[in-house]
C-alpha cells in the first residue's frame, strides 16, 4: 500500500558506496527526507516538463513495521530486520537542479544540500515480506531504459549490503535523540548511478529477488 497523503516524511540514504562518495568529494553517506505523498507503487508515470531534469536510480526501497527506537541503539544488520515489514525493488526519483543553482565549482554540492539529493520521491516494486533467504549482497540488479540496459550492479554495491545504510540511519539518528518510525519507507541508496529520463521514455528496474519495477514518462 502506498503512503499517499500524509504530511510526515520517509528517508533516503545517499553516496553509500565509496565510488559516489569520491565523484563527490564527500567521505561518508548523506541522509535525506521524503515527503510520504512523493511515495508510488509501480507502475507509475510521470511528465518530463514537471522537472528541471528527470533522472532515476535503482535501490533497495525498506518499509518498516514498528518503530526503530532509539533507546535500543546501536544497530546491527541482525537486529534491524526485525523491524522490517517487506523489501522491494525500487526506483528513486530524482530531479537534477545543480543547473539551476549555478555554474561555480560548488554549485552541484549546493543544489543537492538543498534538495536532500535531488530527490523527488520514489517508486516500490511488488512488496517482498520473505526476503531472508535471498542473498541481497550477491542479488544483481539491472536498469533498462526503453529496453536497452544502461546500468547494473549489486546489493553489496552499498556499504557492502542492501541493509547496511537501514543500520547506519537508524544509528546516526539514536545519537541524535530521533528514531525511524513505523510505515517509514527507507531508500537505501541506489546500486546504479543515476539515468537521465525524457519525454516518451519507459524504464525498469529488477533486482534479484526483489522483482521489477516500471516507470513511464510522457
Amino acid at each position: 500500500m502506498p503512503l499517499v497523503g500524509h504530511i510526515r516524511h520517509d528517508d533516503k540514504v545517499a553516496y553509500p558506496s565509496d565510488a559516489m562518495r569520491r565523484r563527490r568529494g564527500i567521505r561518508s553517506p548523506c541522509a535525506g527526507g521524503m515527503f510520504a505523498s512523493t511515495i508510488q507503487d509501480a507502475p507509475a508515470a510521470f511528465r518530463s516538463t514537471d522537472y528541471v531534469q528527470l533522472a532515476i536510480e535503482c535501490a533497495v526501497g525498506v518499509r518498516l513495521r514498528a518503530d526503530v527506537s532509539a533507546a535500543k541503539a546501536p544497530y546491527t544488520r541482525a537486529s534491524i530486520a526485525a523491524y522490517i515489514d517487506f523489501l522491494a525493488t525500487a526506483f528513486e526519483r530524482l530531479d537534477m537542479r545543480s543547473a539551476a543553482a549555478g555554474t561555480g565549482p560548488d554549485a552541484a554540492a549546493i543544489a543537492g544540500i538543498c534538495t536532500n539529493i535531488y530527490n523527488a520521491g520514489a517508486v516500490l516494486g511488488p512488496a517482498v515480506r520473505e526476503w531472508r533467504g535471498i542473498d541481497l549482497t550477491a542479488a544483481h540488479g539491472v536498469m533498462r531504459i526503453n529496453g536497452l540496459q544502461v546500468g547494473e550492479g549489486r546489493g553489496g554495491d552499498v556499504m557492502g549490503h542492501p541493509l547496511a545504510p537501514l543500520v547506519w540511519l537508524a544509528n546516526i539518528l539514536a545519537e541524535r535523540g530521533k528514531e525511524l518510525k513505523a510505515g517509514m519507507t527507507v531508500i537505501t541508496g541506489s546500486i546504479i548511478p543515476p539515468q537521465p529520463l525524457k519525454a516518451g521514455d519507459t524504464a525498469t528496474i529488477a533486482i534479484d529477488g526483489l522483482g521489477e519495477a516500471q516507470v513511464c514518462v510522457s
